[in-house]
């Protein structure tokens, strides 16, 4: 997996390794109408499940701008969830922001557990993401995506909320302004990554310190890793830029 990332061209030379513990896997079963789609989890006792905030080599987080989490990730176990929270107390005392996923797996954790976790770990987080059900989660009850958002806004003060509405595109909301992007008509091949595709086009367009451009940039990119069969999306910037320019085509040669 460490040898995968590593070809894209990505550091993994803080990676933290452990001679103990299991790697956690997950595995899909594909469905196709009615039959859904299941996920099926084999993450417990893994090595990751006992990884702590002091593991990590903070020297080099700690040149980041941006520190990125998924709510998956205090679900795994109770070291997990305490590891969260100091996580992103630490990186918030290093003076970077954090981004943080709701991404609520019901396999995982009941919605009262998850809701607990998140109360304690939201109020450090410069940027909250979440699908609409998950913010319906965290609320407790469901409601218009505008009054939603401003809701969690409210509660937990961060820079911005911003919320996925699947084929209604995403909206976000900055203490200013409320903001909205479209989706793209799209032909599904492999939905599995991209929600994570969708963070980081947000966090692209966050770094350019444009909360619209970041929507935008997050459908599409969101939209394109739907059309690919791996679960990273092998796609490349000016695919993107070309997908919101409207410039549209079948084939390309």
């Amino acid at each position: 997996m460490v040898n995968g990332i590593r070809a894209y061209g990505v550091d993994t030379g803080s990676v933290v390794w452990t001679d103990e513990g299991r790697v956690g896997i997950f595995c899909v079963e594909w469905g196709a109408d009615p039959r859904p789609t299941k996920t099926i989890y084999d993450r417990a006792h893994s090595a990751a499940a006992t990884l702590v905030a002091d593991d990590l080599d903070w020297d080099c987080i700690a040149q980041a701008e941006w520190l990125h989490l998924t709510g998956i990730t205090p679900a795994l176990s109770a070291t997990c969830c305490q590891s969260t929270l100091d996580i992103v107390r630490c990186a918030r005392g290093l003076g970077l922001r954090v981004s943080f996923d709701l991404n609520y797996r019901s396999l995982l954790w009941l919605p009262e557990a998850a809701r607990a976790a998140w109360q304690a770990i939201l109020p450090h987080v410069n940027l909250i993401i979440a699908a609409e059900t998950d913010a319906w989660v965290l609320l407790g009850a469901q409601d218009a995506r505008e009054t939603v958002v401003r809701q969690i806004f409210a509660s937990y003060a961060p820079d911005v909320v911003a919320l996925t509405c699947g084929g209604d595109g995403s909206v976000a909301y900055d203490g200013d302004r409320f903001y909205q992007a479209d989706t793209y008509s799209i032909r599904v091949v492999n939905r599995l990554g991209a929600g994570d595709a969708f963070d980081a086009g947000l966090l692209y367009g966050l770094l350019n310190r444009d909360v619209q451009m970041g929507l935008e940039y997050g459908n599409a990119m969101a939209a394109l890793k739907m059309t690919i069969p791996q679960n990273i999306p092998l796609i490349e910037r000016q695919d993107v830029e070309h997908l919101i320019a409207g410039k549209h085509a079948h084939l390309i040669r």
